[in-house]
């Protein structure tokens, strides 16, 4: 659906079989764009980016579970990359999801065990 400012004109050219044909030509002039705005997008983009990662990074930590049942917080950490904070959030994420489950037998032990894939 094209804007209201937006301009529509024939012009005379080839197809894609290579046939002389009317072709529609769309022109947009876009829309001037305010300081909120910009920061808006540029805050939703910051945004996608951060869950990408995040997401990313879950991805990674799953598969190492996945390839090593009852690996260890220290091991596991030192096999994936990333900073060790966003590391334990992705787990604890991982754990409310229901694709891993925890076992800690001491306050200072935790192991970590698959339930299903992404």
């Amino acid at each position: 659906m094209m804007e209201s400012n937006s301009i529509r004109e024939y012009v005379e050219g080839i197809n894609k079989l290579g046939y002389p044909a009317k072709l529609r030509c769309w022109y947009s002039i876009p829309e001037a764009m305010s300081r909120e705005r910009k920061q808006e997008l540029k805050e939703k983009k910051a945004e996608q980016k951060r869950l990408a990662s995040q997401y990313s990074l879950m991805e990674k930590l799953l598969e190492t579970i996945i390839e090593n049942p009852g690996i260890c917080t220290t091991e596991l950490k030192k096999t994936v990359r990333g900073r060790s904070d966003n590391q334990t959030v992705a787990l604890k994420q991982l754990e409310r999801d229901g694709r891993i489950y925890v076992v800690s037998p001491d306050k200072r032990t935790r192991t970590f065990y698959p339930m299903a894939p992404f």
